[in-house]
């Protein structure tokens, strides 16, 4: 990866393996800052696998060609914040974000029951667009507490599917929920954290549209 960039500005190019980064840092006054990032993505990938149970020489005897996968990637990913201080330890701040996940290769190549063969099972890219916004307050030099809401929607969510033992998609989900926290230090030798999480995920497709996602924490 090569990053092309100049602290004084905050702005920069990055590149690595397959993909082009620009990213930029904006103080438009004092208290009020963005961030911005956009990774766009272009990567072919291609390999060659063999199972446990046959080597190249019984796929060859076979007349069988080795599971292979070749497949063109294009996507995009980008990061955009604004936060405003209006004092020392305190904050409010949005957030937009759209990303990918490309299916890891034993995702994509498994054994499935009750044939034991070695699968494709062709998983789309799964792709994510989230909004959060949050404050942070410190009420003391030793006293301050957080608060950050998020909503997330996911196109071609991830899962194993436990009737046909494979790995599927979801068509559309939403994710949202809150997180809260308070950090307190009383005395030099002692800090203390309390935090509490809420996720509520649901499906946003037919035919299960509003119905909770099973196995959601």
């Amino acid at each position: 990866t090569v990053v092309l960039a100049d602290d004084r500005f905050g702005e920069g190019v990055e590149a690595g393996d397959g993909h082009l980064g620009v990213y930029r840092s904006s103080r438009f006054q004092e208290n009020l800052c963005a961030v911005s990032n956009l990774h766009p993505l272009f990567l072919r990938h291609q390999e060659r696998f063999f199972t446990g149970k046959s080597d190249e020489t019984d796929l060859r005897r076979l007349d069988l060609p080795a599971p292979a996968l070749a497949e063109d990637v294009s996507e995009w990913a980008v990061s955009a914040g604004l936060a405003y201080r209006y004092g020392d330890g305190r904050k409010v701040f949005f957030r937009f974000e759209h990303g990918y996940r490309i299916p890891t290769l034993d995702e994509i190549f498994q054994y499935a029951p009750p044939t034991w063969t070695l699968t494709n099972t062709k998983l789309p890219t799964e792709r994510v667009t989230s909004w959060e916004v949050g404050i942070e307050h410190a009420f003391s030099d030793t006293l301050s507490a957080r608060a950050t809401l998020w909503w997330s929607v996911l196109d071609n969510e991830l899962y194993y599917n436990n009737l046909t033992f494979v790995n599927d998609t979801y068509d559309r989900t939403i994710h949202r929920g809150f997180d809260v926290g308070i950090d307190a230090q009383p005395f030099d030798f002692l800090s203390c954290s309390l935090s509490y999480s809420y996720q509520d995920a649901v499906f946003d497709a037919s035919p299960y549209r509003g119905e909770p996602i099973p196995l959601i924490p």
